[in-house]
């Protein structure tokens, strides 16, 4: 796979995390391996939090924390889908959520 960056400005930089370490699956047949863990949201700006497969999915103690963390240091959190209820009765503020 070749990355295209010339396409668009280095406005971003892309960085996967995780908080369980190996791979993860996805989706069904759609397995993930994040180089990162947890501490790469320390510097991250925006924070995007995928959609989950499973809305009753309930994330880690330690990710929930690092969200918080990153949001108290001024980090723009965006969250996906699913991804926001799943973690949002950790939220110090009120959220919105569009589908």
């Amino acid at each position: 796979m070749s990355s295209r960056r010339d396409l668009a400005p280095d406005w971003y930089e892309l960085t996967l995390c995780h908080s369980t370490p190996g791979e993860q699956e996805s989706l069904p047949g759609l397995w993930l391996r994040a180089p990162g863990d947890l501490t790469v949201l320390r510097d991250a700006d925006p924070v995007v939090v995928p959609a989950c497969v499973d809305a009753s999915y309930r994330p880690p103690q330690k990710l929930l924390d690092a969200l918080v963390e990153a949001h108290e240091r001024g980090a723009r959190i965006a969250a996906l889908c699913t991804g926001g209820a799943t973690s949002a009765p950790r939220w110090p503020r009120r959220w919105a959520a569009g589908w």
